[in-house]
């Protein structure tokens, strides 16, 4: 059952709001809804007129701007009009609302309500644009109230006339919604019903009359946590009403410049001729968290309105953010209400990190992602040149979605020997891919694929890329390298007899026990020298035995000139190959063949031969194929 509210308190000329202090400043307005008159005084009380207006049909609610005073005319559905010195009287300015209770204006609009079908209405200042149902769904609504973004009103929600009645409910509801958008509107329950309703700057103000006889109060915008109590000892408040003319306060505006990690927070202050400080409050949620500037601004101290903007940078990507203007002074705090932004979203950020674990054929790639708090996938890119060509994982892989860097890598197979690749990360959101640097590594011209050893000594094999020579193997019980790469000492230099061999089988007579190193010298084209990976293989107690026919031939403990095996390797090769046998490079026989110019094709002394420190080994290299003169056509003389 609806309650009807007998009488509604005095409401200043848009006190609540400020909106207009040369006229609040003047008269004081009231609806005598027992009379059906419209009554006016000074501020001071003196003057009072009880009729001012009359004819009016049970008014209840009252509001004032510049211009008018508006009421609301509950028993006939009507909304009345006046100019503010009381002529111009229309009764009927807005007809078909239903028991129009509330009533609020703000610089375009006026805003009423219909309490028994849980609506509010909005219609033009002229009275254009009727809409009975601005609102919906908003209970047995009674007091309203407006600020420049909100529009907010009470909900009576009692089940019953009067307590005591076990079977009564009695409750209240204060709801808001953004004027730009009412239908999504916010609110909170109080545990009694609301009547009036008015704003401050700061606060929501509300009268409560059924089951408590008090004032609540709340933060604008907070939601529960206020006071229910914050005045108590009323007899049956009806309506509530603030002077705060001089009290500054604070409009929040929509954020500007919003880019992926950065945004303008706007608002504005308005000091009322008190001296006035502002700043910001932001953060992910209406809890905020931070503010800006650090320390409060000034706001001035005039009556006029001040745009603020500050400047915040060092967002997250693709996030919503909450925030508002606070304005400080000493009559004290104004709160903006709450808005929102969202910055915008962006393509993953990307870094392409060194190739691990590379071998003769197989190799990782590793690079970081960051989704920038987007679903985010990606892949790696390889290839022989930075058109890439072939790319892991295939679909591609999950980065997630939130903003961390992640650590990815992703492993390939089947490269080739000697081949320089390029490579790179690739990672796909919504709002694009992003390519990370180019990186290149190189698999090894050389690899020792295994090194086994037997009773019989060790054998090793290997892989060589095309135009690699490899021309011994080194031995050591020592892991040491030396500054060309190579085991710094050896135990044991294996000639290889044909430099284009994969595998060679040692026949040493003896081994330590222990732990021993095999490695490949090589030599390119250009003659410069390759060290191949380190393998380790253990020997037992007994040593092993060499075995074999010509026991240690082609085994050099160095300590003279072994000659190498030089067959196939390049002209520019053998000069560094034997100073390292410490060997001295001898004459030179050039002769034509079918292998390519440079080619040695001979040697002598023979592989294996060993000799004094510094002996020198003559060559026959190739010239290449002789090339054919083409045959000349004799000139016939006539």
């Amino acid at each position: 059952m609806r309650l009807r509210r007998l009488i509604s308190l005095t409401v200043l000329a848009a006190a609540s709001l400020a909106l207009f202090p040369s006229v609040s400043s003047a008269y004081i307005y009231w609806t005598n809804q027992g009379s059906g008159a419209i009554g006016r005084a000074y501020m001071d009380g003196a003057g009072a007129n009880q009729s001012f207006i009359s004819g009016a049909s049970s008014p209840t609610g009252i509001a004032v701007d510049a211009s008018y005073i508006y009421w609301t005319n509950e028993d006939n559905g009507t909304i009345g009009r006046a100019n503010l010195d009381g002529s111009n009287v229309n009764q009927s300015f807005i007809t078909g609302a239903s028991n129009p209770s509330g009533i609020a204006v703000d610089a375009s609009y006026m805003y009423w309500t219909n309490p028994p079908n849980g609506t509010i209405g909005r219609a033009n200042l002229d009275g254009s644009n009727v809409n009975q149902s601005f609102i919906t769904g908003a209970g047995e609504v009674t007091g309203i109230a407006v600020n420049p973004q909100y529009l907010y009103w009470g909900d009576l929600d009692a089940r019953c006339v009067a307590p005591p009645d076990p079977g009564c409910s009695y409750s209240g509801q204060i709801s808001w919604a953004p004027l730009t958008n009412p239908s999504s509107s916010s609110g909170f329950s109080t545990s009694n019903p609301v009547f009036g309703l008015t704003l401050d700057a700061s606060f929501i103000y509300w009268a409560s009359n059924l089951t408590a006889n008090n004032l609540g109060r709340v933060l604008i915008d907070q939601g529960p946590g206020g006071s229910e109590s914050f005045i108590t000892g009323a007899s049956t408040p009806e309506d509530v009403a603030v002077d705060a003319l001089s009290v500054p306060f604070a409009e929040t505006d929509s954020a500007s410049s919003v880019s992926s990690t950065s945004a303008v927070l706007d608002g504005t202050a308005h000091p009322e001729g008190v001296a006035s400080s502002y700043h910001f409050d932001y953060g992910l949620s209406a809890g905020y968290g931070s503010q800006t500037p650090a320390s409060d601004a000034s706001a001035g101290s005039d009556s006029a309105p001040h745009a603020e903007a500050q400047s915040i940078t060092g967002l997250l990507p693709n996030t919503t953010y909450h925030f508002r203007l606070v304005v400080d002074s000493t009559d004290g705090t104004s709160y903006g209400a709450d808005l929102t932004f969202t910055t915008l979203a962006v393509a993953p950020a990307v870094s392409t990190a060194t190739a691990a674990n590379v071998t003769a054929s197989d190799a990782t790639f590793q690079g970081t992602v960051n989704p920038e708090g987007l679903p985010t996938t990606y892949h790696f890119e390889y290839g022989n040149s930075t058109r890439y060509g072939s790319w892991v994982p295939q679909p591609d892989a999950s980065a997630g979605s939130d903003y961390a860097a992640h650590a990815e890598s992703q492993a390939t197979s089947g490269l080739a020997l000697g081949t320089t690749y390029h490579f790179r990360v690739v990672a796909t959101n919504a709002a694009g891919s992003s390519y990370g640097a180019d990186q290149t590594f190189t698999t090894p011209a050389t690899y020792l694929t295994s090194a086994q050893y037997s009773s019989s000594g060790v054998t090793v094999q290997w892989e060589a890329a095309p135009g690699v020579c490899v021309l011994s193997v080194l031995f050591s019980s020592n892991s040491s390298l030396g500054a060309d790469g190579l085991l710094g000492s050896r135990d044991v230099v294996v000639n290889v007899p044909n430099c284009l061999d994969t595998s060679l089988s040692d026949t040493a007579d003896s081994w330590a026990p222990g732990t021993h190193y095999a490695q490949l010298q090589a030599s390119d084209s250009a003659g410069d020298a390759i060290a191949s990976n380190l393998l380790s293989f253990a020997t037992d107690a007994s040593g092993g035995a060499g075995g074999g026919s010509g026991g240690t031939e082609g085994v050099s403990t160095l300590g003279g000139c072994l000659v190498p095996s030089l067959y196939g390797a390049r002209l520019g090769q053998v000069k560094t190959l034997l100073v390292d046998f410490t060997c001295t490079p001898g004459k030179v026989a050039w002769q034509y063949s079918t292998f390519p110019k440079g080619w040695v094709l001979s040697q002598r002394p023979n592989a294996g031969s060993s000799l004094a420190t510094g002996s020198e080994v003559n060559l026959v290299v190739s010239r290449g194929p002789r090339a054919h003169k083409k045959p000349t056509r004799r000139r016939q003389h006539r």
